[in-house]
């Protein structure tokens, strides 16, 4: 399966807020330097291909560099 089930359908604004505000910003931001080391080591490279962060590689705007 690809995508979860959604029994009670996507979860409204309010509550994905509800779910975000619940995470301590302290536990975010270990997870998300975390996540940024794994980006930029070698490991990270297939990430980079994988995972469109903003459509950059995607669309092929990246630059060369």
């Amino acid at each position: 399966m690809q995508y979860i089930e959604l029994g009670n359908g996507i979860p409204s604004h309010n509550t994905m807020q509800r779910v975000m505000g619940s995470i301590a910003p302290e536990y975010m931001q270990n997870v998300y330097q975390k996540w940024n080391e794994t980006v930029n080591s070698n490991e990270g490279e297939a990430l980079k291909k994988t995972i469109c962060i903003d459509g950059k590689t995607m669309r092929g705007s990246k630059s060369k560099d």
